[in-house]
């Protein structure tokens, strides 16, 4: 997740990738397990 958003990528297409919701996506980066 996170080098998706550092590729500027926006959270719904990050969530889309992923298989969450962008709130899911948001979060996750903001807790600092984005790692994906």
């Amino acid at each position: 997740m996170a080098t998706l958003r550092a590729e500027g990528k926006s959270m719904q297409v990050i969530a889309d990738v992923v298989g969450c919701k962008k709130n899911t996506v948001s979060r996750e980066l903001k807790r600092g397990t984005g790692g994906i």
